[in-house]
Parts: C-alpha cells; structure tokens; sequence
C-alpha cells in the first residue's frame, strides 16, 4: 500500500487466525482483519489491537519502472 509517500506491504495471513488482511479495512496505516478484528501498522507489522497477540511479518517492496515489486523482508 502507499501511504504519505511510501510503500509498505505486510504479510496477507492474520497471525491470528490466518484469514485474508487484504480482505479486510484498511484506514490510513491500519489493516483490521475480517475474520476477528485484530488490527495492524502496515508500515512496520507493529499489532495494534487484539486478539492477535503478535505483529505481522513485512515484506520488503520497491516500485521499479512502473512495477511493484514484493519480497521477504532482507534481515539487518
């Protein structure tokens, strides 16, 4: 997703439950899953509300020539 400038992109898989996060509502920074409410910063995963009780994993994402491009996130 692209918010004030910047891409980000977070693993689709609740940590919760497993349902879709690109099925749920996003509003600014904050995807809240469909299935139990559990709600997260696409920005760095961070978990914002429950009943998840872990953040999301990020994936590293870049626009290339028009193109976004997604990949598991490099460690560092």
């Amino acid at each position: 997703m692209r918010h004030n400038g910047g891409l980000y992109a977070v693993h689709n898989r609740c940590s919760h439950r497993g349902c879709l996060l690109s099925e749920g509502e996003l509003e600014g920074a904050v995807i809240t899953c469909p299935c139990h409410g559990s709600q997260f910063d696409v920005r760095d995963g961070t978990l914002v509300r429950g009943p998840a009780t872990t953040g999301q994993p990020v994936l590293d994402v870049r626009e290339t020539n028009g193109h976004i491009e997604v990949r598991s996130a490099t460690r560092g």
